[in-house]
């Protein structure tokens, strides 16, 4: 008698993806050529990421199930100084991390000789997975005055890589490490290239985002299916007014690879 064995898989829709949940910046403000440290948190934010197996003789009527925990594994954690000096090498295959968990990784820098803020982005690539960068604010030697400003930056998700043809879904998370509120926030997607453009709309407003507070914008990207391979960097503006009148602009771009 032949029996047949089922085997269903079925993902949950908890999609495991890691992110920055936290940092600190070693000493809150460097003066001019110091040494310090940023340590941020990884964590895979999906708490219950599993896959269910339901398996048993059909005939029989009898069904057992599994569920396996799917981890990520982190091929590459690394800083972009972005006018910050970074001191040392990428953190490469840094293994698996499992639903819920957290891991810190810790970047040797050194303050540029001119003041501000400078935001140096944390690079994290997942295998199979998405891509992180998420901008970290580091104040090098500038006044509480302007400290308390609104500061705004953006992180970025994205698929690991697109096919050409196919929609991509990208998360800019608008990010206010400031201590005030960031009002009348303006998003706009600018043309990285011919073969993508943005499904919905290339403009966004936020009203308010309030200090150290983030709001989440998600886009759609379609892709030409004669996009060529590659990486393709698409400009990203945000405006916004503070609380002293002034209306600053921030760059930031979304870097999307095309692999077919």
């Amino acid at each position: 008698m032949l029996i047949l064995v089922l085997f269903l898989i079925v993902p949950s829709s908890a999609e495991p993806t890691v992110t920055v949940s936290s940092y600190e910046v070693t000493p809150p403000v460097l003066m001019p050529g110091d040494l310090g440290t940023i340590t941020v948190m990884l964590t895979n934010t999906a708490s219950s990421a599993t896959i269910s197996e339901n398996l048993g003789p059909q005939t029989s009527g009898f069904e057992s199930s599994k569920t396996t925990d799917i981890s990520v594994f982190i091929e590459k954690a690394g800083l972009e100084g972005n006018g910050i000096e970074v001191m040392g090498e990428n953190f490469q295959r840094i293994g698996d991390l499992g639903p819920g968990q957290t891991i810190p990784i810790t970047f040797l820098i050194r303050a540029p000789s001119t003041t501000g803020y400078y935001f140096p982005e944390v690079w994290v690539d997942t295998k199979g997975g998405r891509s992180t960068r998420y901008p970290v604010p580091v104040n090098v030697n500038t006044r509480i005055a302007v400290a308390k400003l609104a500061v705004m930056s953006a992180a970025v998700t994205t698929p690991d890589a697109v096919m050409p043809g196919n929609p991509a879904s990208v998360r800019l998370d608008l990010i206010n490490s400031g201590e005030s509120a960031a009002e009348q926030v303006i998003v706009r997607i600018g043309n990285g290239s011919t073969s993508i453009s943005v499904k919905d709309t290339e403009l966004y407003h936020i009203s308010a985002i309030p200090a150290g507070q983030h709001e989440p914008v998600d886009i759609t990207f379609i892709t030409d299916r004669k996009a060529p391979n590659g990486i393709t960097a698409i400009p990203v503006t945000i405006q916004y007014y503070t609380i002293d009148g002034t209306k600053p602009t921030e760059n930031a771009a979304i870097s999307l690879t095309i692999r077919g």
